[in-house]
C-alpha cells in the first residue's frame, strides 16, 4: 500500500487529499529499530554544500536519540549508514534523501513511502513555487533560518505514524523553530497512544576505587529487579549522602513518575514511587547538603509546559516536599549541586532557557543561586551569550565554591559554525558581591557526545570525575579527569560498558569510591 505521510510547509500544514495517512496509526514494528540511511549523494545533487555531511548526520542521531529518550517508546530508530543509488526504502528502513523541490508547493520536507514500513524523508533544497533557495542549515539556527535538525523532527514523527496536529506546540503542528527543542507533550502522548512503552532499559552501575581512573561493573539489587519500574529512558541521578554509607539514586519510570531509593552500591532500601507525584521528564538531578537535606531538581510536565521544578528532603530521602524554583521551562535535564561560601551553605541550580517567544535566546546556559537550601532563589542569570546548549546540563562543586558544569555545545551561535556535539565545561561558582553566580573559564576537550556528561567532585584528591556517553554506535562509555581549577584530561575508556542515556556520579569519602549509574537494555 502507498502512502504519503505529507510534509512540513512553511505556509504551515498542507493537507492532502490523495494517499494520505489521515489519522495517527502505527508503522514500524513494536520492539523493532528502523534502519535509518542517508542518501548524501543526494544533498549534494540538489545543492547542499559538501560540508553539511557530518553536521546533517548529527542533526539526523540527534533528532532520533531525543526522541527515543523523550517518548520513550518500543521502536527506537538507529542510524545505520550511508547509501547510493537508491532513495526508496526496503521494509524496516527510513530512508533520508534531497531534490530540488516538491512541484509547486511551499514545502521543506515530506515523508513519502509504502506502508507500513517502507518510508522515506526528502528535504527539498528550493521552495517549487519561485526556486528560491530554502535557508536550511544544520547548526543551531537563527532567526531566519530553517533548522534541518527541526525539519527532521518533524518528518520523524511522521514516519513514526504522526498525521498533522492542530496542537501549535508540537513538532507536529506546523512549521517553526520550536520542534528543534521537541517532541513535545502533545508529541508524547500521541506517540504513546501508539507505540508501548519501552521497559527493558535497565539501571546499570559501574564503581571505581582508584579516584576515577578506572571502572568495573558491578551489579545491584535493582538492576536484577524484574519490575518494568525499575527501568528508564532518561538519565538517572545518583548523589552521596555525607552522613552515611549509602547514595540517594533517582530516575523518571516509563510512566513518567519520580522514583528513588537508597543503596549502599548493592542494595535497593526503601525502593519508592513519589506517591501521587508530577508528570516528569527529561531525567533529573540530585545534591546532598552536610545535615539530611537533599535537593532534587527535575522537569515537570505542567499542561504544555515542561517546568523547572524542585523537591526537597530533611530525612535524608524517606520523604520529598515542594519547594519554590524560579519560574522556567527547560527542555532537558537540569542541575543541582551544594557547596559553601565563606562558611555559608549555597545551593546552585543550572539549567537550558527555553521559551516559545524568544528563539535566541533559547538553549542558553542559566544559574542561580540559594542560601536558604532551595526555600528562594535568586534572579536568573545567563551564563554566556556564546555558548548553547545541545541537551542538558550537569553539574558539581568542591566544598569551596569551585564548581564544573557540563554541557555539549550546540554549534557557534551565528557567524563561523563550528563546535557542534562538542563537549564543553564551564567554571561556575557564587559572587558574593552579587549573591548570584558567576561564569569563569570554559575547557575545551576534544571529545563528542550528544548527552550532558556526568561529574563527580573527589575530596580527597581535589578532582572533578567526568563521565561520557560516546556518540559512536555502540554507546560506550569514558571518564576524563579535571584536576583542582584545570581543565580535562585522563582520557580512560570503560571497558564493557553500553549506555542508552547519560551517565550519572556521586563521589563518597566514606566508601573512598565513585559510582557512575546508567541505564542499558
Amino acid at each position: 500500500m502507498k502512502v504519503w505521510l505529507c510534509c512540513l510547509s512553511l505556509l504551515g500544514i498542507i493537507v492532502a487529499t490523495q494517499n494520505v495517512i489521515a489519522q495517527d496509526q502505527t508503522t514500524y514494528s513494536v520492539g523493532s529499530r528502523p534502519q535509518i540511511l542517508i542518501n548524501w549523494e543526494s544533498f549534494e545533487a540538489s545543492g547542499f554544500p559538501p560540508e553539511w555531511k557530518t553536521p546533517f548526520t548529527n542533526n539526523v542521531i540527534n533528532g532520533y536519540t531525543r526522541m527515543n529518550r523523550v517518548a520513550g517508546i518500543d521502536v527506537r530508530p538507529q542510524f545505520a549508514g550511508y547509501i547510493t543509488g537508491r532513495t526508496n526504502s526496503n521494509p524496516g528502513e527510513i530512508v533520508v534523501s534531497a531534490n530540488q523541490a516538491h512541484a509547486m508547493s511551499t514545502r521543506l520536507a515530506s515523508t513519502f513511502g509504502f506502508f507500513p514500513d517502507r518510508l522515506r524523508i526528502v528535504f527539498h533544497r528550493n521552495a517549487g513555487s519561485t526556486m528560491t533557495p530554502w535557508n536550511f542549515t544544520p547548526f543551531h539556527a537563527q532567526p531566519g533560518q530553517w533548522s534541518m535538525h527541526a525539519v527532521f523532527m518533524h518528518e520523524l514523527g511522521h514516519a513514526l505514524g504522526l498525521d498533522h496536529s492542530a496542537i501549535g506546540k508540537t513538532i507536529m503542528g506546523g512549521a517553526n523553530w520550536r520542534s528543534h527543542y521537541g517532541p513535545f507533550v502533545g508529541d508524547v502522548n500521541d506517540l504513546r497512544a501508539l507505540y508501548p512503552l519501552r521497559t527493558d532499559n535497565r539501571l546499570r552501575q559501574h564503581v571505581s576505587t582508584d579516584g576515577g581512573a578506572s571502572f568495573a561493573q558491578r551489579g545491584s539489587a535493582i538492576t536484577n529487579s524484574g519490575s518494568d519500574v525499575a527501568r528508564t529512558t532518561h538519565p538517572p541521578t545518583v548523589t552521596a549522602d555525607p552522613n552515611e554509607s549509602n547514595y540517594l539514586l533517582g530516575w523518571t519510570t516509563p510512566g513518567q513518575r519520580l522514583s528513588w531509593l537508597a543503596t549502599n552500591g548493592t542494595d535497593a532500601q526503601g525502593w519508592r514511587i513519589f506517591g501521587g507525584g508530577p508528570t516528569v521528564t527529561m531525567g533529573s538531578s540530585m545534591a546532598s547538603g552536610d545535615g539530611d537535606t537533599h535537593l532534587w531538581a527535575f522537569v515537570q510536565v505542567d499542561g504544555d509546559r515542561r517546568r523547572l521544578r524542585l523537591l526537597r528532603s530533611r530525612d535524608d530521602g524517606s520523604t520529598w516536599s515542594w519547594i519554590s524554583s524560579p519560574n522556567v521551562d527547560t527542555y532537558s535535564r537540569p542541575a543541582v549541586a551544594r557547596t559553601q561560601v565563606n562558611g555559608q551553605e549555597a545551593w546552585i541550580l543550572a539549567w537550558n532557557a527555553y521559551d516559545d517567544n524568544d528563539e535566541s535566546n533559547s538553549g542558553r546556559l542559566m544559574a542561580a543561586v540559594s542560601f536558604n537550601e532551595g526555600s528562594s532563589w535568586s534572579t536568573p542569570v545567563q551564563l554566556s551569550s556564546f555558548y548553547g546548549s545541545l541537551d542538558g546540563v550537569d553539574l558539581e562543586c568542591s566544598a569551596s565554591n569551585s564548581c564544573l558544569l557540563s554541557f555539549i555545545w550546540a554549534g557557534r551561535l551565528g557567524g563561523l559554525e563550528f563546535g557542534q556535539n562538542r563537549i564543553r565545561f564551564m567554571r561556575i561558582s557564587v559572587d558574593t558581591a552579587a549573591n548570584n553566580v558567576a561564569a569563569g573559564a570554559v575547557c575545551y576537550p576534544t571529545q563528542h557526545s550528544r548527552v550532558a556528561p556526568g561529574l563527580a567532585y573527589d575530596s580527597a584528591a581535589n578532582r572533578f570525575t567526568v563521565g561520557v556517553r560516546e556518540q559512536n554506535y555502540r554507546t560506550s562509555m569514558f571518564s576524563l579527569q579535571a584536576v583542582g581549577s584545570g581543565c580535562t584530561g585522563g582520557l580512560a575508556r570503560i571497558a564493557n560498558s553500553q549506555t542508552h542515556v547519560a551517565p550519572s556520579l556521586a563521589s563518597s569519602a566514606r566508601l573512598r569510591e565513585i559510582v557512575m549509574w546508567s541505564a542499558y537494555d
